[in-house]
């Protein structure tokens, strides 16, 4: 079963200019979910198993695939499933390097006054060639844009072909693996980064973390799934 199957569609005016399209429904899921919130008896928590897609966590739970959109609606964390239903490392790294485009240059040296958005730089020793997308000097690190050749990943200098500027690049590497934010390490609060007593937490390892806060959910007992299912049809179709 597709999860939107059964919803009927109303005339909406998406963009205000008077051309009406037909869009989903939506409206009529909340007295299910209001009643799915409220009524703590009908769950379970159950972990996902690493690699499970939902149709696979349903057939498990209740013996059949066709329920795997109920976990986006006692999950409200799980907004759809591509950004939010937990992934293997491997799969969240890609995930990840596919989300964000770019290089990354991180650096220890300050970024004030170096390079100007839209330069080419160029690696010293790689000679790759990048544009400049964005310079990020409270995160220490120059977004770059890939033109031409590979950057070294181990790092490298980088020189600005209209600038001039030199920076001494830590290294490169999808944007990624770029810090998010930094934390103090004597008390693990997001502070600002310092040339001592910090640590970058990366976007990777906040996506990381995000994921694994996912991986236990909130689904329905076995012994009320058709139940809900019923009573969920009944409504998305009024």
């Amino acid at each position: 079963m597709n999860y939107f199957s059964n919803f009927n569609t109303i005339p909406y005016d998406i963009n205000g200019d008077g051309i009406f399209d037909n869009v989903v429904n939506l409206t009529n899921i909340v007295k299910i979910t209001d009643k799915l919130s409220d009524d703590i008896s009908l769950y379970n928590l159950v972990t996902i198993n690493s690699g499970e897609r939902p149709d696979q966590l349903s057939y498990r739970l209740y013996g059949s695939t066709k329920y795997y959109w109920t976990f986006l609606l006692t999950n409200p964390n799980i907004k759809n499933f591509w950004n939010d239903w937990p992934k293997t490392d491997t799969q969240l790294i890609e995930y990840v390097v596919t989300k964000h485009k770019g290089l990354a240059a991180t650096t220890d040296m300050s970024l004030t006054n170096k390079f100007k958005i839209g330069e080419q730089v160029q690696g010293v020793i790689s000679g790759a060639i990048g544009t400049v997308y964005e310079i990020h000097n409270n995160l220490g690190y120059v977004h770059i844009l890939p033109v031409s050749g590979d950057f070294k990943e181990d790092g490298e200098d980088i020189y600005g072909l209209d600038s001039q500027d030199v920076v001494t690049a830590e290294f490169i590497k999808n944007i990624g693996y770029a810090p998010k934010y930094h934390i103090d390490n004597a008390t693990g609060e997001m502070t600002t980064k310092r040339l001592a007593g910090t640590s970058p937490v990366s976007i990777l390892d906040y996506e990381r973390n995000h994921n694994n806060r996912n991986i236990h959910l909130k689904v329905i007992k076995p012994e009320h799934i058709q139940n809900i299912f019923e009573e969920f049809t009944i409504e998305i179709s009024k």
